[in-house]
């Protein structure tokens, strides 16, 4: 009665802030009860809240709870501690009484101090200085396991409401207490990972107490739950299930303490759907929970710590949980809780630690088969907005684990392929838009965010790309043109992105398209033209028998009502033949080493490269650049073109960020030394580059000269660099990368000052063919023919081959991709035939070229090309569009515009001319099957009009 009394008496004043209130409360101790007096101080201080009990159940930042007036004397803050943490010891002990527990009702006043208690401690938990709280934390855990207890020794609804609304407040608490920066709710609440605060240091880390995975079990494993305030009821489940989740995120012990499997047990069992109720929130939450704590299990959890809770046995738990999710009755639940395991997963895959294990992990569980069978049999039930979020998704998710992973690429493509993709889209009635469209072209580069711009990234998963082009003949125009148009810029960025793309056979696909697309009408001249770049662009680089084939059958005449007409593409496709054939782009190796990896390089497994009593060396080489490298577009890099290192001397030649070339040595006695050439390489073109060195002495002393050739040009020469000692033991010889970097800086510092100015040394990030070293320094002449030959020809140090007969035996190796196997590259130098071959260990890709001409006679030889002079003039031009093929980009081709079907006798000369031209086997083959008189029978039937 007393307390009430007071509490009428500050009811009706004036509300005061805070300062006043503990003013007051420091005053009335003094002269009454100090317990007492506690209480009107909480009771007081709690009806200043703004925020209703509801409202700080989901509280996550002091912005969205309790606010009250300021304390900022640091004095009077750490005073309120004290107080706070000695009542709330003694509320503890009054909770806790034996006779409450043998089921004495307990008083509503002390439920009142307890609610208003817990509210105060909320308050101070959102407003003041994290440490100083640390102390609370125990016994707020404490007082909410009490309150829990008395459950069911109350029985007015008011009485219970009570305790809920205190056991809210209390979580509220530790919620905040365990994860200050609200990095739980940035991940996870509102999905902006981005913004996320920046992890806590370690002395901000807050120890978890054991005590909270038993309150988090009993809370929901609790059979005899009242049935009074479910509101509330569910206000406290919830809120419990954000401190497990923030204690996740803000501290690292959560992995020994929390990561049980009762925990994990109690969480599938939430997830696993009512039959009264749809997806709700709490099913939603335990989800972010489960993958969070999955997360941590993985990140943070050694393996060896995984005794009674396994990462591989958890998630396949999750994926267990998916058969229920797909039953009819709980149809209303299958979507919500898929969209928000999907978005999960690439944040569960974006581990810190151990992230390909992971990915792996999940390709092993099946995870592509599971998620793609699942969200098929959603297609009853989701509508075409929620199954356009549900493909979304899922190309993200798999995106994520498709980054970086040859497991799991692997496992992707072995069962399940991309078409399959289109036919999930099929099953959920969902019509590609630019939103499925981007999340493909995502994962063709293995980006979870679209980049503004994209086509300057490497292919990763050229498949996609084709599915993209399967897609065209379902889309508007303005998709239709918008998709061709980012197909074939990904596609022609890089050398790297058209081998991909050839890999994944594109030209086959864009073919098939063209052909298919004749039935519907034909695409728009602009979309045609774009595929028709693209076929050129990939057959330029290279181009399959059956990719050949394709295109041959893509000429046949299509049916038109009842009549037949000749493609709209017809004269395009011969002139993009024809640009195949006559390629002006200079010397290109079919055959190559492709190091574009981090550590990507040619290990030469011998102790020595050059011999020793040899006074010189020669290396020479086909190289071709790309453009940039992702790790030196902003800083300098040296892209390694060879390192030979004995001990800390040696010699290396890199390229700048710029593509420059850097020839550089390495002696004891002048440290790092270097020449740089002037004018850079030019970026996906081949080059022949040739470095020399020697070292004579003479009596009047040491005589050093360093020469580079360009092409078969002399660019450099320098007398400057002191040739370290070529009979040393170079047991670190590698091509392409330098694994000597850390020794050689370490022994000199002059050296540390060379690397500063060029930066550290990364692969070449390129293409190398024909790699040969000499034990003698080549002339000018030598270089040249070199440069002749060409990076193709592997008979070239053949004993009776008469322009190299001089350098057979100064050749010490001879390294191309065409003798390498299962990442071996052998030793083609004839002077090693008899004494054994010298091995190199590849660390990259072997990649192999086809040109149109050599591919020809897989198919028949120049005879195929007859049927297209026998329908000249036979059959009409599809009439849609007859445009000039000079509108189609064909930068390596001469010809004269093919705009004219009444031209078509004179465009299959040129064709046939071109498949001859350079090539005898197809000239010999031509006469074989008795080409020119074929070719005059068939000109006679030909219209007069047309010769």
């Amino acid at each position: 009665m007393a307390a009430s009394k007071h509490e009428a008496v500050h009811a009706n004043s004036r509300s005061p802030n805070a300062v006043e209130l503990w003013q007051s409360y420091v005053a009335s101790k003094a002269t009454s009860n100090e317990e007492e007096a506690f209480r009107v101080y909480v009771g007081a201080l709690s009806r200043n809240a703004t925020a209703s009990p509801k409202d700080t159940s989901n509280a996550l930042s002091p912005t969205s709870s309790i606010a009250f007036g300021d304390i900022s004397c640091e004095r009077l803050n750490e005073e309120v501690v004290m107080a706070l943490e000695e009542h709330c010891q003694h509320l503890l002990q009054q909770l806790s009484t034996p006779s409450l527990q043998n089921g004495i009702e307990v008083d509503d006043n002390t439920l009142m101090y307890a609610e208003n208690i817990s509210r105060v401690l909320l308050f101070y938990g959102l407003w003041r200085d994290r440490r100083k709280g640390d102390r609370l934390l125990s016994t707020s855990l404490a007082l909410c396991s009490s309150c829990h207890k008395l459950f069911h020794m109350v029985a007015s609804e008011g009485a219970l409401r009570h305790l809920l609304v205190a056991m809210c407040h209390l979580l509220g608490f530790m919620h905040h207490m365990l994860d200050p920066g609200h990095r739980w709710k940035h991940l996870f609440i509102t999905d902006d990972s981005k913004d996320s605060p920046a992890h806590l240091s370690q002395e901000d880390i807050q120890e978890v107490p054991e005590e909270l995975s038993q309150l988090f079990i009993s809370v929901f494993k609790d059979p005899l739950l009242p049935p009074m305030c479910p509101m509330e009821l569910s206000s406290m489940q919830m809120e419990m299930l954000h401190v497990i989740g923030a204690a996740a995120t803000g501290t690292m012990h959560f992995a020994k303490v929390l990561v049980t499997p009762d925990v994990i047990n109690q969480l599938l069992a939430l997830l696993h759907p009512s039959r009264n109720s749809g997806c709700g929130p709490m099913q939603a939450l335990a989800l972010k929970v489960f993958i969070k704590v999955l997360h941590v299990l993985h990140c943070f959890m050694p393996k060896e710590e995984q005794v009674e809770v396994d990462t591989g046995v958890t998630l396949s738990k999750l994926f267990g949980v998916l058969p229920y999710w797909l039953q009819e009755e709980h149809s209303s639940f299958s979507v919500p809780m898929f969209l928000i395991l999907l978005n999960s997963i690439s944040f569960l895959v974006d581990s810190p630690m151990n992230s390909d294990q992971l990915k792996e992990l999940f390709a092993e569980l099946g995870c592509f088969e599971k998620l793609v069978e699942s969200l098929k049999q959603l297609g009853r039930v989701a509508g075409v907005d929620l199954g356009t979020q549900l493909v979304c998704s899922l190309f993200k998710a798999f995106t994520a684990i498709l980054k970086d992973s040859l497991k799991a690429k692997d496992s992707f493509k072995q069962h399940l392929e991309y078409i399959t993709l289109k036919e999930l889209t099929n099953t959920l009635l969902v019509k590609p838009t630019e939103d499925i469209l981007k999340g493909l072209l995502n994962m063709a580069l293995e980006v979870t965010e679209s980049p503004e711009s994209s086509s300057s990234l490497p292919v990763c998963n050229a498949d996609a790309l084709g599915l993209c082009l399967e897609w065209l003949l379902d889309l508007p125009h303005s998709l239709q043109l918008w998709l061709s148009s980012r197909v074939l810029d990904l596609c022609s960025y890089s050398v790297y992105n058209k081998q991909q793309c050839c890999g994944a056979r594109l030209t086959s696909v864009a073919v098939q398209v063209l052909v298919r697309s004749q039935e519907a009408g034909g695409f728009a001249k602009e979309i045609e033209d774009n595929l028709l770049r693209l076929i050129e662009g990939l057959g330029t680089h290279s181009i399959m028998g059956t990719e050949l084939k394709d295109i041959l059958v893509s000429l046949q005449p299509v049916k038109c009502g009842e009549n037949l007409e000749l493609p709209t593409y017809y004269f395009k496709l011969q002139c993009i033949l024809c640009a195949l054939a006559n390629k002006e782009n200079g010397i290109r190796s079919l055959y190559y080493f492709e190091l574009r990896q981090p550590k990507s390089h040619i290990h030469v497994a011998v102790p020595e490269v050059v011999q020793p009593n040899h006074n010189a060396f020669s290396f020479h080489c086909w190289v071709s650049l790309d453009r940039s490298c992702a790790d030196a577009d902003q800083r300098n890099m040296r892209r390694m073109l060879y390192s030979f290192y004995a001990g800390s001397t040696g010699f290396e030649a890199f390229f700048t960020k710029d593509l420059v070339l850097v020839v550089a040595v390495h002696s004891k006695k002048r440290g790092f030394q270097s020449i740089t050439l002037q004018e850079p390489l030019t970026p996906q073109e081949w080059h022949a580059v040739c470095v020399t060195h020697s070292a004579s002495k003479a009596l009047w002393g040491a005589k050093n000269e360093t020469a580079v050739y360009i092409d078969g040009i002399q660019k450099a020469f320098s007398t400057e660099l002191r040739v370290p000692d070529l009979s040393a033991d170079y047991k670190h010889c590698n091509i392409g990368f330098c694994q000597r970097e850390a020794d050689v800086s370490e022994s000199h510092e002059a050296m540390v000052d060379g690397y500063v100015s060029f930066g550290p040394a990364i692969s070449l990030f390129g293409r190398i063919s024909s790699i040969f070293i000499f034990s003698e320094v080549l002339q000018l002449q030598a270089v040249q023919i070199l440069h002749q030959n060409g990076p193709n020809n592997l008979s070239l140090f053949q004993p009776k081959y008469p322009d190299t007969e001089g350098l057979i035996n100064k050749l010490v190796l001879f390294f191309h991709p065409k003798a390498c196997k299962d990442n071996i590259c052998v030793d083609l130098s004839p002077s090693h035939a008899v004494e054994g071959a010298l091995e190199g260990t590849l660390v990259g890709e072997v990649y192999v070229t086809r040109d149109v001409q050599l591919v020809l006679s897989s198919l028949g030889g120049v005879e195929v090309f007859f049927p297209i002079l026998e329908q000249a003039g036979s059959l009409p031009l599809k009439q849609r569009d007859i445009c000039s093929i000079n509108e189609v980009p064909r930068p390596t081709s001469n010809f004269e515009p093919w705009n004219d079907e009444h031209e078509a006798v004179t465009y299959f000369i040129r064709l046939m001319t071109s498949m001859l031209t350079n090539t005898p086997t197809n000239e010999q083959v031509f006469f074989v099957v008795k080409g020119p008189a074929t070719i005059g029978a068939l000109l006679q039937k030909v219209p007069p009009s047309l010769l």
